[in-house]
C-alpha cells in the first residue's frame, strides 16, 4: 500500500509475556518508525485482525483517535480492488 509503514505487532509486545509495552515505549516505537500523529493513520494488516492490536497500541501511546481508522478489509480487500494497470502491486525480487 503506498506510503504505508510496517509496524509489526512484535515491535509492540513485551518479548516474554506478549503484553503491550508501556505507553512511553510504544510512543518511541511509533516515532522511530516514522508514524506521525498529525496525519491520518489507517491501521491494516493481512486480514484486519492484527491491525486492531496496532490501533490499540496507538491508543495506549496517546495518538489522537480522531486521526485514526482501522481498515478491517486490510490487504486482502485492498489487493482485490486495485487494478493491475495502476502499478500499485509489484512482485518482490
Amino acid at each position: 500500500m503506498p506510503r504505508s509503514k510496517n509496524v509489526a505487532t512484535s515491535f509492540l509486545l513485551h518479548p516474554e509475556d506478549k503484553t503491550l509495552l508501556p505507553a512511553s515505549e510504544l510512543k518511541k516505537v511509533f516515532e522511530e518508525l516514522g508514524v506521525d500523529s498529525s496525519t491520518p493513520i489507517i491501521s491494516s494488516c493481512g486480514t484486519g485482525v492484527t491491525a486492531a492490536i496496532v490501533d490499540t497500541a496507538l491508543t495506549e501511546a496517546g495518538f489522537p483517535q480522531e486521526n485514526r481508522r482501522l481498515y478491517d478489509g486490510s490487504w486482502t480487500e485492498w489487493a482485490q480492488r486495485v487494478q493491475p494497470n495502476e502499478g500499485l502491486i509489484r512482485k518482490a525480487n
